[in-house]
């Protein structure tokens, strides 16, 4: 053989290896599922923007995980946008939620290419094309006995049932229906099959609520291969947002937000005289009650020298307050302990209450002479002799 008929038969043998590994490399990139492939999309026009409205699937036979999805389009960049799932090397495929950014308009159509990428660098590359319909964009055919406002009272036991709904499947996906709570870390969802077209599911309360800290929660409910009309909708993600109401219930006691930690009074001040003001609030911010304000007395010998105003929390002077003078030192802080109470507005109901002690410092400003305290007197006169 020719040395130039050789080196041929090399070029030839190492072209074939080159298109064997790029048919192996090809063979390996990641696949769309093809019953989640969204080719076409017939959407309804009433959609709400920031809604879920498909799940894209794909996986890797080299299981290069994560996989990264990605949307491209020219006319309309900002049209939708993807919430990657949590997808490890355990999983055997990766899923996206699509979300619908703007809304769309009635018989339109947006193009658009959807692409995954593997780990390795690997991307499949899809043409998408979504077309808005005047299909109803209503939940009622996707779910049923589905009240979309909660109220719920704030101490509600944990693992409280709150409410049920059904979901209904698609006939036409082979796929069962999964009805999934996200973002939500107050509650969860408990599903339970009820046939071969539905699934019950309940929504049970996961954490304590609190009135003060959060009024309402917002449950974002994705029914996946739920039941809609293909004809004019073939989104296999049906979104409905539960809103739950927290009633505010009575077990916060009121707060003070004014109390001066010490007060100066003149000794010379008047019976009946302002001699500072207090303020609480009701704890409980739904349904706040009055507050009333009251002295506590008990082995506390300062206490009688005043009394509180129950409506207005103004403390005043009960009667001359010259003697404690002898009670403690000129500018020497003593303490009363006010309360505020929080009143029942139901039969029985207990109220709350809460106390702050508050500071009191008397100043002398008697300026009488000095005085003797007996009329007679005992002088005794020592004489001793020096020099003797």
């Amino acid at each position: 053989m020719s040395t130039v008929g050789w080196h041929l038969c090399l070029v030839c043998e190492l072209l074939v290896l080159i298109i064997a590994v790029s048919e192996n490399v090809r063979a390996n990139l990641p696949t769309f599922d093809e019953d989640s492939r969204m080719r076409i999309l017939l959407l309804p026009f009433a959609t709400r923007a920031g809604s879920t409205i498909y799940r894209v699937r794909a996986s890797d036979p080299d299981f290069d995980h994560p996989l990264e999805f990605s949307f491209t389009s020219l006319k309309h960049p900002k049209l939708l946008s993807l919430e990657i799932l949590p997808c490890g090397k355990q999983h055997s495929v990766c899923e996206a939620n699509v979300i619908l950014n703007e809304a769309v308009e009635l018989d339109k159509i947006y193009e658009l290419s959807l692409s995954v990428r593997d780990t390795s660098g690997g991307i499949t590359t899809v043409f998408c094309t979504i077309q808005a319909t005047n299909a109803s964009s209503s939940a009622t055919d996707s779910f049923q006995h589905l009240n979309q406002y909660l109220t719920v009272p704030e101490n509600l036991p944990r693992d409280s049932v709150v409410d049920y709904f059904i979901a209904r499947k698609n006939p036409n996906n082979i796929r069962g229906i999964r009805v999934e709570l996200r973002q939500s870390w107050n509650f969860r969802i408990a599903d339970k099959l009820a046939g071969s077209d539905r699934t019950n599911c309940s929504i049970i309360l996961e954490q304590p609520l609190d009135f003060e800290t959060q009024t309402v929660h917002i449950l974002r409910i994705l029914a996946v291969n739920a039941y809609v009309d293909n004809r004019l909708d073939t989104r296999n993600v049906v979104e409905v947002v539960i809103y739950v109401f927290v009633m505010d219930v009575q077990d916060t006691p009121p707060f003070f937000v004014r109390a001066p930690p010490i007060t100066a009074v003149s000794d010379k001040l008047e019976i009946g005289k302002v001699v500072l003001r207090v303020k609480a609030e009701d704890g409980d911010k739904g349904n706040p009650r009055d507050i009333h304000y009251v002295i506590m007395v008990d082995n506390n010998p300062f206490a009688p020298f005043f009394f509180m105003e129950p409506q207005t929390g103004e403390l005043k002077v009960r009667k001359k307050l010259v003697p404690l003078n002898q009670m403690v030192r000129s500018k020497a802080p003593f303490l009363l302990t006010i309360m505020a109470e929080e009143l029942g507005s139901l039969i029985n109901e207990a109220n709350t209450t809460t106390t702050v002690d508050i500071a009191l410092m008397v100043e002398d400003e008697t300026n009488d002479p000095p005085e003797f305290n007996s009329d007679r007197y005992a002088v005794f006169y020592v004489w001793f002799l020096t020099n003797l």
